[in-house]
């Protein structure tokens, strides 16, 4: 049962071409029978059944069903009601013209909660029973109107519906398919409500219940009384002999058969009969149809054909009755997700010339993307590496003389002296590191023709071996002598990747393990006896080395590693300021205590215990000290300097206590420079690159914008395209939810298939140029995570750019849908 009440609905609202096509309408349907919609073009028949059948909005009224009540212009009840009860039977049939007809007879059981088995069942049932089980595997768009009809017929019934709204559903058919397609209407209103909408005021009488006759919008006749008359049962093409008066005519050379019409003229002809032919002529104005022109009528013998009401069943094709009422079974889920897939699938593969455009498009847009994200990752990629020369630690200090300390002869090294304790007292975890202006070479003898050939190690930090984590160790092993020290990597392949003979002799980093580091104004070498991997541009060294190599500094060696490496024995202990001259390698000029103190530059007051020679030459230091003085004599190094560097293991925390406020004894005396190399580096560095990002940065986004503009366009000329395929699923009901899966799946689809190939190829060829060095003339990075990006930022326009056309459309009702793409 459908009951209306008082429906209104007003093309145009609120402009001065409002058009109000349904004026109050009332009425009720019952559950079974056959009822037309009789009235003129424009009368608001197909208004009112699209309003009922759920495809249309109305302005305001009621409609009841069984299962609902509607009373706002669109609803998800009667969304639900729609899926679960009605079905559809169009003009213009609204096919899926490139699946086959099982298919779209499958399709219109989306919302039904059976089996794939039993879903097929019905498919052949339905498809039997109007008599195109035979055509099931064919496409849609290979049939004829009336064929494609009765799949739309079949789609319908397949439902088993309690409705079924049919709307001029032989407006585009022959008479023969006309009554076939009515009859079929006229078995399944025994079982279903069918409602007809129809401007054939003889159809209506012979094959309805009621009719109800509309004029402007209003219901003029409601009626279930009228003299019901015989009809034909045959097509306009077909002339029957029983209809006409038969007379021959016969002679030697000519036989004739006149098949008179009542109250005909009569007929008037010359006949020319020649070897190859014959002409005639008529002596007539009326149209002359010849048997060999493929438009004349077929001559049926005997009698017109026709139905009549009580016997019209007899035409009807004799299948499988629906089942009863009560075992419709209805769902929400919609579309299955396998056949989500398979409809987006079908999107990709259908119309090749139309989607080999769009591929084109799609492989240029990948491509030029690519490139210019590799671009820009190339130019935003910060590799310290290329312009970092210290540890990341280290802050340097500089002192000089403030305003408060007028006095040009006052030193201000008490002041730096104080200053250290103020950093001191922080109780941060930091190193003293020695300010020095030795470098450190290596020399290689190995080939005698090269004479004194070396690599300098510039543009690195000297850090405390107790600083480096040994799982940061990658070859080698960690020192066990003042004199041995670990190599970060970093420091090593950048003197390596430079130009020099000694750089293209030495193979890898490796081959400078166990290799000796002199200077040319000490006497103490360090061995290289590991390297690590700490991402820091240092070299890891002994407390003795930085004391051997600071500025003010002296080569010492500990007592306790003195008889560890030499076994000598004579010395058995020293004082704190007691030391032992090795005249080997400080000269005997140094055998007296003032000489010690000028050896010693940093002052600190050593007086001599005892004098050696003939020691290991493998000790290149020239004072022996006791191991209490070691820390105390690297102390006095640093603050005979004006200018020190520190080693910090929290920068930003010593940041922090260095904006405190200074102790009033040092306001106003000292002029404190700090100097954060590595940050300044790195600040420079990326202001330089922001610089070359901008622009590229507006390169790509031109490219974009351009791409994205055209590709907007494309999709705008495919909307007619989208909006068939939108009209054709929301007229079967399908959810809104479930078409924009179909239509993103199809864009995800089409980036894998075009996208995906294009981008890997840039990776690819990127990536394997990089690696071999007489390839890299595209000097780009493209990391894969970059690939991921373009990729990702395809499928966001692409989908973006799919579905907004489809969201503006399926915010349209189902039958202005239509509509749209019927016109």
């Amino acid at each position: 049962m459908i009951k209306v009440e008082n429906l209104k609905k007003t093309y145009d609202r609120r402009t001065r071409h409002a058009n109000e096509v349904l004026h109050g309408m009332s009425f009720e349907l019952e559950d079974t029978g056959f009822v037309c919609i009789l009235g003129e073009s424009g009368c608001g028949k197909t208004s009112l059944l699209n309003a009922i059948g759920g495809l249309d909005v109305f302005d305001s009224g009621k409609i009841i069903t069984d299962n609902a009540e509607i009373n706002r212009p669109s609803s998800p009840e009667m969304e639900r009601e729609r899926n679960a009860s009605f079905g559809y039977i169009f003009q213009n049939y609204y096919l899926l013209s490139e699946h086959s007809v099982a298919y779209n007879v499958y399709i219109g059981m989306h919302s039904m909660a059976l089996t794939k088995k039993e879903k097929m069942s019905r498919v052949r049932d339905a498809l039997e029973r109007v008599d195109m089980l035979r055509y099931r595997k064919r496409l849609v768009g290979e049939l004829s109107g009336g064929q494609q009809q009765r799949v739309a017929i079949a789609r319908a019934i397949a439902r088993r519906p309690r409705v079924i709204f049919a709307d001029e559903p032989t407006g585009n058919l022959d008479e023969a398919n006309t009554m076939n397609i009515c009859s079929i209407l006229k078995e399944l209103s025994n079982e279903s409500l069918v409602v007809m909408v129809t401007h054939e005021e003889r159809i209506a009488r012979f094959f309805a219940d009621r009719i109800i006759t509309l004029d402007a919008g209003r219901v003029v006749s409601d009626t279930t009384e009228w003299t019901r008359t015989t009809m034909d049962a045959c097509t306009k093409d077909t002339l029957y002999t029983g209809d006409y008066t038969d007379k021959k005519i016969c002679g030697d050379e000519l036989s004739v058969r006149l098949l008179q019409a009542p109250n005909a003229a009569p007929v008037n002809l010359t006949v020319v009969a020649e070897a190859d032919r014959i002409v005639i002529k008529v002596d007539d104005s009326r149209i002359v149809l010849c048997s060999e022109t493929s438009a004349v009528p077929h001559i049926q013998e005997g009698k017109r054909p026709v139905l009549e009401a009580a016997d019209f069943k007899k035409e009807v094709l004799h299948n499988t009755q629906p089942k009863p009422q009560e075992q419709r079974k209805s769902s929400k889920k919609g579309l299955g997700f396998a056949m989500l897939i398979n409809e987006a699938r079908s999107l990709v593969s259908g119309k090749k010339l139309r989607k080999f455009g769009t591929g084109v498009f799609i492989v240029l847009l990948s491509f030029m993307l690519a490139v210019s994200i590799a671009d820009i990752v190339t130019v935003a990629h910060i590799d310290p590496e290329d312009f970092i020369t210290t540890d990341s630690h280290m802050l340097g200090f500089k002192f000089g003389r403030a305003s408060g300390l007028t006095d040009k002869y006052v030193s201000i090294a008490p002041y730096v002296a104080k200053y250290r304790e103020h950093l001191d007292k922080s109780l941060l975890d930091f190193d003293y590191i020695a300010t020095t202006s030795n470098v450190l070479k290596y020399t290689d003898s190995t080939f005698p023709q090269f004479e004194d050939i070396s690599i300098t190690f510039n543009g690195s930090s000297w850090v405390n071996i107790c600083r480096l984590d040994e799982a940061a160790l990658i070859k080698g092993r960690m020192p066990t002598a003042s004199n041995e020290i670990v190599i970060d990597r970093w420091l090593i392949d950048k003197i390596l990747a430079e130009e020099g003979i000694l750089q293209n002799i030495i193979p890898d980093a490796e081959y400078l393990l166990n290799k000796e580091l002199t200077c040319d104004k000490k006497t103490y070498t360090l061995t290289i006896v590991g390297i690590s991997d700490s991402g820091e541009p240092s070299i890891y060294m002994s407390t003795e080395a930085m004391l051997a190599y600071g500025t003010n500094g002296v080569e010492v060696i500990t007592l306790s590693e003195y008889k560890t490496l030499t076994g000598d024995e004579r010395i058995e202990t020293l004082g704190k300021n007691e030391c032992v001259v090795i005249t080997d390698n400080a000269g005997k000029i140094y055998e007296d205590t003032f000489n010690i103190s000028s050896l010693v530059r940093c002052n600190y007051p050593f007086e001599l215990a005892e004098i050696l020679s003939g020691v290991d030459d493998s000790i290149g230091a020239k004072l022996i000290i006791s191991d209490d003085a070691l820390k105390p004599l690297y102390r006095c190094m640093i603050e005979a300097n004006n200018d020190f560097s520190i080693w910090c293991a929290d920068k930003s925390a010593m940041y922090e206590y260095l904006d405190k406020e200074l102790p009033q004894d040092l306001l106003y005396k000292l002029d404190i420079a700090v100097n954060d190399t590595y940050g300044r580096a790195y600040k420079e560095y990326e202001e330089r690159t922001m610089n070359k990002l901008d622009a590229r940065t507006i390169v790509t986004a031109t490219v974009l914008i351009t791409s994205v503009i055209m590709l907007y366009l494309m999709q705008r000329s495919k909307i007619r395209e989208r909006m068939d395929l939108v009209a054709v699923y929301r007229l079967l009901g399908i959810p809104k939810k479930n078409l924009l899966f179909i239509f993103s799946a199809e864009s995800i689809f089409l980036t894998l298939k075009y996208a995906l190939p294009t981008v890997a190829t840039v990776w690819i060829v990127l990536n394997v140029s990089s690696a071999v060095e007489w390839m890299n003339v595209f000097g780009m990075i493209y990391p894969l995570w970059a690939a991921g990006l373009t990729l990702l930022a395809i499928a966001v326009i692409r989908l973006a750019l799919a579905t907004l056309p489809v969201l503006r459309l399926l915010r349209m009702p189902p039958a202005k849908l239509a509509a749209k793409y019927d016109f």
